[in-house]
């Protein structure tokens, strides 16, 4: 059984080791108004290519898991795509801005991309008049 438990913990550490945090973003916004949103990423020293934070009108509770990509959740309203694509050194803090182009309730998760698994933060929400 302790075999067990340390061949899983070897196998899954490597990920579990990163984690997203949302360090300030607003709670509401206006339609059209600039947002700007601040993250980071910590963990072992490495390069990253990809971080986003992506945006839906229904929520997905729970913990995502690493195989399970951007479009294949209900995360599809809105999209902040300053990171999407570049060379980026972990630990980072990153800032980026979204114009919302309707109104209403957003629920919303950091992702990154980190040796081709899908990391999640937990579910944050913001209000769009």
């Amino acid at each position: 059984m302790i075999f067990g438990y340390v061949f899983i913990k070897i196998i899954s550490s490597p990920y579990d080791e990163y984690k997203l945090t949302l360090v300030n973003a607003p709670s509401e916004v206006n339609v059209g108004d600039l947002a700007t949103f601040t993250w980071k990423i910590d963990g072992p020293q490495g390069v990253i290519y990809h971080t986003a934070l992506y945006f839906g009108d229904e929520s997905v509770s729970g913990r995502l898991g690493k195989e399970l990509a951007p479009v294949e959740t209900k995360y599809n309203k809105a999209v902040l795509t300053d990171f999407n694509f570049g060379k980026y050194t972990i630990p980072l803090l990153f800032v980026g801005n979204i114009k919302f182009t309707s109104p209403g309730k957003y629920y919303y998760r950091i992702h990154a991309l980190i040796k081709d698994k899908n990391i999640w933060s937990e579910e944050h929400t913001i209000n769009v008049k």
